[in-house]
């Protein structure tokens, strides 16, 4: 035989209130609000083979976001509003930003500046090339007029030593009179002549050597003009780099105008209007006016407090049944995905967070409901009174 002894404790009692909600998360510590008596039932447990602990719990979307502009600007558009369910990525508003819009067009003029630099600066590689070309082939023309002109001094050496040879010969002859002295005067002229071409001939090398010396050098110089052009174009290349950095850093700041939503969800809060000037978020935070409230659909977190005799039975990965008051229709069954870790200090209470999914959209943020928590040991319930497994009440 099992004997009951009811024992009422004064639980805990908060004002009924919304949760305070950050610029950029919800507060996940807020009260619940409830007046209720804790009943601990205890008894014979041998055949006791379930507890169920159960709680008022409130409904908290699993993620909210406050939205804010990155950049001040006007409101050019609002797409949406409250009660709309928008898909990640979709447009809310768009902001102008005119002194934007126009570094915006500065950054693409440099840009292009920068690419027309490289151009030129291609241009005048290809030109150096081309005269290191032309002033090679300068060289090679000059190096066979050196050639050629060699070739010629050592014709002009041959025509001297025989014109020497028949001086000689034809000397001899008008000595033994066998010829006449008029052929020596010939001879001597010819000679003369011989030589006389000799002396144009190495004339000539020395012009063909000084001028293969200047072509060669102009081959010096447009390697050097090529080296430059090079540099040149290696400069403006970065500059180009640069300029297109700058001008993506620009466009990612005109994307902070557009208002996007960061997940799936439905507006639950718009602060803006078409030509509201707003201010960037690092201002905007400290005065809470975010342009729009975004809160994920179809999980939910579910909030409630357990006291301090349950707190060691509730572990994580336990199921759960929420039901609420205006939903009529069955409840929702989810399990426990996280606590605390610790209890309040002023309540004696572990905060628990379950969660549920809701495919027909019938959970809205701020619901309260019961919870319950079926465990071993000790049966608790957290209300107006207890139920035992018949479903009896119980004293209060």
């Amino acid at each position: 035989m099992s004997l009951f002894f009811p024992t009422a404790v004064p639980f805990a009692s908060t004002p009924h209130h919304h949760p305070t909600v950050s610029k950029h998360h919800m507060n996940r510590h807020a009260l619940l609000p409830t007046f209720a008596f804790l009943v601990v039932i205890s008894g014979t447990l041998a055949n006791a083979q379930t507890t169920t602990i159960s709680a008022p719990a409130q409904v908290e979307p699993y993620e909210r976001a406050e939205l804010f502009a990155k950049a001040s600007g006007f409101v050019s558009t609002v797409k949406v509003d409250i009660g709309d369910v928008v898909k990640q990525g979709q447009l809310l508003a768009e902001l102008s930003i005119p002194e934007m819009q126009r570094e915006l067009l500065q950054k693409q003029a440099l840009l292009d500046q920068s690419r027309a630099a490289i151009s030129q600066s291609e241009a005048g590689v290809a030109s150096a090339r081309a005269k290191i070309v032309a002033a090679k082939a300068r060289v090679t023309a000059a190096e066979s007029q050196v050639a050629a002109a060699n070739a010629q001094l050592e014709k002009h050496k041959a025509d001297i030593a025989f014109a020497q040879s028949e001086l000689s010969r034809i000397t001899t002859l008008v000595s033994s009179r066998a010829v006449n002295a008029s052929m020596q005067d010939e001879k001597q002229q010819q000679l003369r002549a011989a030589k006389a071409a000799l002396a144009s001939a190495e004339a000539d090398i020395q012009s063909a050597q000084s001028q293969s010396l200047a072509v060669k050098s102009g081959v010096q110089v447009a390697e050097a003009d090529l080296k430059q052009a090079e540099a040149d174009l290696i400069y403006a290349q970065s500059q180009s780099k640069v300029a297109e950095a700058v001008l993506a850093h620009t466009q990612a700041l005109m994307e902070y105008a557009k208002i996007k939503a960061p997940f799936d969800g439905r507006i639950s809060q718009r602060g803006v209007d078409t030509g509201d000037f707003v201010i960037s978020a690092a201002s905007a935070k400290t005065m809470g006016a975010s342009l729009f409230t975004l809160n994920r659909i179809g999980r939910f977190r579910i909030v409630f407090n357990v006291p301090e005799s349950s707190a060691t039975h509730v572990q994580i990965g336990q199921k759960v049944e929420l039901k609420v008051d205006s939903v009529k229709e069955g409840s929702f069954t989810g399990e426990i995905k996280r606590t605390a870790g610790e209890l309040d200090k002023r309540t004696r209470t572990l905060r628990v967070e379950a969660e549920v999914t809701d495919d027909k959209s019938q959970l809205r943020p701020g619901m309260y409901g019961t919870i319950s928590v079926t465990v071993g040991g000790i049966r608790v319930y957290l209300g107006e009174g207890v139920k035992d497994h018949s479903g009896r009440g119980n004293a209060r």
